[in-house]
């Protein structure tokens, strides 16, 4: 999870990681069953170890969007280019 700041969808040098983002793992076996979670760490990374075979879906909560939360203010990067980009309010 980083700041994407030239919306290219990608990790650049410069660009920082964010922590404290709530990341839910979900399992669909007809039905999608949230089965871990995990907050990034410090430089924004997470993981999750034990995926069962099959189809999985991670989740950025949208506790993270609200007022206060660690992506307040963010939008998702469109990967686009920095001629996208929106600059918060």
């Amino acid at each position: 999870m980083w700041a994407d700041e030239n919306n290219n969808g990608l990790k650049d040098a410069t660009e920082a990681g964010i922590s404290n983002v709530l990341v839910i793992l979900h399992y669909f076996n007809g039905s999608t069953v949230a089965v871990d979670s995990q907050y990034t760490d410090a430089t924004g990374g997470y993981l999750f170890d034990s995926l069962i075979a099959g189809k999985d879906l991670v989740e950025i909560a949208a506790i993270n969007l609200a007022p206060g939360g660690p992506l307040a203010g963010y939008a998702s990067s469109s990967g686009n280019g920095a001629d996208n980009l929106v600059p918060p309010i």
